[in-house]
């Protein structure tokens, strides 16, 4: 999963704070050189993050109708 779609998640309530840091914090220790975002996720929390403008954190995935009625349906 991109980063878009765990801040989507979160913002749809389907993700907890820990959890989305847990995943960052996973991607951080994966990865040879994380994105600089992965470690403001970990370190901010994603309330924060997803609080910046797009030139600063990457914006959340627009979910679609169906998208959502997907994820209310599991």
């Amino acid at each position: 999963m991109n980063i878009e779609i765990i801040i989507s998640l979160y913002q749809e309530g389907y993700l907890t704070d820990k959890e989305v840091i847990d995943w960052a914090d996973d991607k951080i220790l994966k990865e040879q050189e994380p994105f600089e975002y992965f470690c403001m996720l970990s370190l901010e929390g994603p309330k924060y993050c997803s609080s910046l403008p797009a030139t600063d954190f990457p914006s959340a995935k627009q979910l679609t109708y169906s998208e959502r009625f997907a994820l209310r349906a599991t």
